[in-house]
């Protein structure tokens, strides 16, 4: 239920994802158009226990990236996947430290993706001049997902908490009480997602 969850919200974010540009107009033709998918990766493989499952819904919303996208077929799905795959190794820690730093890391996990992206593109794309057009947007996108970052992280630990709360009733008065505080299936220590400071409550 819970990989469910979080897959209905990455089709969610894909489809806001692609009618940000109603809304940011000149600002996305200059790149500055965020990848609301990568913060939910990154959440996914720093929080997810079951990092198979979580690679599982990377590449479904990877590959549904790819067709309403209009990209080859496996491009997004192996930057999903290895999104995933590679922010485990950022650590849990790195999530539990404040807001501005979980920013910071899925920005950095943008630039990542989108460099994958280039270099399949630069392999096995038709055309040379595809990846260097897109090259120059690769900075404009990671500052617009820092940006965006923190709204999505907390969109995904609320889904996380409802979906526990559902497959285990009697623990969804708990989960009330914590209004805002996950729970992580590491350590079985919430950590605050109002935090600020970056210190463990």
């Amino acid at each position: 239920m819970r990989y469910t969850a979080f897959l209905v919200l990455g089709l969610l974010l894909i489809v806001v994802q692609g009618e940000a540009w109603l809304v940011l107009g000149p600002l996305a033709a200059k790149g500055y158009r965020p990848s609301l998918l990568i913060p939910l990766l990154v959440f996914l493989g720093v929080t997810e226990t079951n990092l198979a499952l979580g690679a599982g819904v990377a590449f479904l919303l990877g590959y549904v990236l790819d067709v309403v996208g209009g990209a080859p077929i496996g491009l997004y799905t192996f930057a999903s996947v290895a999104t995933v795959a590679l922010s485990r190794l950022a650590g849990f820690r790195v999530v539990t430290q404040g807001g501005f730093a979980r920013a910071l890391l899925a920005g950095a996990f943008a630039v990542l993706s989108s460099v994958i992206v280039l270099v399949l593109l630069a392999i096995f794309g038709k055309s040379p001049w595809v990846p260097r057009a897109m090259a120059r947007l690769i900075l404009p996108q990671a500052i617009a997902t820092t940006i965006v970052a923190p709204l999505v992280f907390r969109a995904a630990a609320r889904v996380q908490m409802w979906a526990s709360g559902f497959l285990d009733p009697a623990r969804q008065p708990d989960q009330r009480k914590l209004d805002g505080r996950l729970a992580s299936p590491r350590t079985d220590a919430p950590f605050d997602l109002d935090s600020r400071d970056g210190r463990l409550p």
